[in-house]
């Protein structure tokens, strides 16, 4: 049994390999925000099933004094990607724009969005 297990790992690993590449939901991990220099990986290890998060210190960001944010890279997105897949852009002013404030958040995103990208 340990052997035939050990035989079709190259199987596997060819299947993973030649799979197309997947999105795929990950609760904690997605709760993280984007910061594109933020040194951390997401690896997938399908033996376990499994994927794992390795994060250096440059994804804990202190937000306020006593708090701190976990931030993980998306990689390098433009602009499209960011706001069509992920509904952000990096670099914009924020303060007031929560809660209640939707509209004029999705005002100041659209705007950034047509003056960086006209």
């Amino acid at each position: 049994l340990g052997l035939g297990a050990l035989a079709a790992i190259p199987a596997i690993v060819n299947l993973v390999a030649s799979s197309p590449p997947a999105a795929v939901l990950l609760p904690m991990i997605d709760s993280a925000n984007h910061k594109e220099d933020a040194g951390s990986s997401i690896d997938y290890n399908p033996l376990a099933d499994s994927f794992t998060l390795t994060a250096d210190k440059t994804c804990l960001v202190d937000e306020s004094v006593g708090k701190k944010q976990l931030y993980i890279s998306y990689g390098k997105k433009k602009d499209t990607e960011l706001i069509l897949n992920y509904g952000f852009l990096e670099n914009i002013p924020t303060a007031g724009l929560s809660g209640s404030n939707s509209n004029a958040y999705r005002k100041v995103l659209a705007e950034t969005f047509l003056a960086r990208n006209s």
